[in-house]
C-alpha cells in the first residue's frame, strides 16, 4: 500500500477528544506581527501629522464663538418651513392693501380687486404723469400698483 502522512491518519480519539492540536508558534507570530504593524501605522500618522503641522500651521479650529458666517451664500437650515413662510407672505402681499411708496402716494391693491377695475375701466396705458419710468410701471416686486393722489390711469382707481 501507499504510505500516508500524518494527516491522513485517522485521530486517536481514545482518551474522548483530538489529542492533537494547533501549533501555537504561528498564531502567536501573526498576533504579534499584526499589534506590531499596527503601532507602526499609528507612529508613522502622527510623524506624519507633526510633519504636516509644521508645514501647514495648525490643524485647531476657532471655538464655535469666534465663527462668522461666510459672505457666500448659506444653505437652508429647513427649505421647506422657508418656502412656506415665502408663499405666506406672497400671499398676503397679493391679498391685502399696502403701501409700495408712501412719499409718492403709490399703493399695492389685491389682484382681484385690481383685474375686476381692469375688467370694469380697462387696462391703464402708460405711467401716470408724476411717476418716473420704473415707478408704478414696474414696482421691482412684481407688486400691482396704483396712485392714491394726483393724476391716475384711469378715473376708477
Amino acid at each position: 500500500m501507499h504510505k500516508g502522512h500524518e494527516h491522513d491518519r485517522e485521530p486517536d480519539v481514545s482518551q474522548g477528544y483530538e489529542a492533537r492540536d494547533v501549533n501555537p508558534r504561528p498564531v502567536w507570530w501573526f498576533t504579534i506581527g499584526l499589534l506590531a504593524l499596527t503601532v507602526g501605522v499609528m507612529v508613522l500618522l502622527v510623524g506624519m501629522h507633526r510633519f504636516l503641522e509644521g508645514q501647514y500651521g495648525s490643524s485647531t479650529y476657532p471655538p464655535a464663538e469666534e465663527r462668522t458666517v461666510p459672505d457666500g451664500p448659506v444653505l437652508q437650515a429647513n427649505p421647506r418651513v422657508q418656502l412656506d413662510a415665502l408663499r405666506e407672505q406672497e400671499q398676503e402681499t397679493l391679498t391685502n392693501y399696502g403701501w409700495v411708496d408712501e412719499e409718492q402716494g403709490i399703493v399695492r391693491i389685491p389682484i382681484e380687486r385690481a383685474m375686476e377695475l381692469v375688467a370694469e375701466h380697462g387696462a391703464p396705458f402708460g405711467p401716470p404723469e408724476h411717476a418716473d419710468e420704473a415707478g408704478a410701471q414696474n414696482p421691482g416686486n412684481g407688486e400691482t400698483a396704483a396712485t392714491v393722489s394726483g393724476s391716475s390711469a384711469s378715473e376708477g382707481y
